[in-house]
């Protein structure tokens, strides 16, 4: 009864082990957030081919990786039309401003954690068109130097 269960031990513990270094490949790696951007961009975007769009993403990401200073690169992931597009979703009586907890819900639906909380117009409760495409343009590529 003794060595057995010291050898179902010792199996655990090597289990564990590589649980642990797997964890480890995953967040040096950033694989998690990688999945969590391919997914919020095909929710997004709803394209026809989702293969091809992952395909086509990973290979933005590449560019990115080659050349992070090109404007193209920067701006691989969410054009200003689409946010636009996002902040009119959110601005449905077109008065040019939103709340602060939609500016907060716009970037939490694009897969944005990492983003200024308190941009200008937040202590008013209002945030202006060009705060929210500047801010959002700034949190987009700070995510996206990640996988860099």
């Amino acid at each position: 009864n003794g060595p057995s269960q010291r050898i179902t031990f010792a199996m655990s513990e090597a289990e564990y082990a590589r649980q642990q270094e797997a964890k480890r490949y995953l967040t040096e790696n950033k694989i998690p957030e990688l999945f969590t951007n391919i997914t919020t961009a095909l929710v997004y975007n709803r394209p026809d081919n989702p293969k091809a769009f992952i395909v086509d993403f990973l290979e933005k990401l590449k560019k990115l990786r080659e050349d992070e200073d090109s404007y193209e690169a920067k701006n691989a992931f969410f054009e200003e039309h689409n946010l636009l597009s996002l902040f009119g979703l959110m601005d449905v009586t077109g008065q040019g401003f939103i709340t602060t907890h939609q500016y907060t819900q716009a970037f939490r639906a694009v897969g944005v954690v990492d983003f200024n909380e308190h941009p200008p117009g937040h202590d008013l409760n209002k945030i202006s068109k060009n705060t929210f495409l500047r801010e959002a343009k700034n949190a987009l590529q700070k995510a996206a130097s990640t996988f860099t």
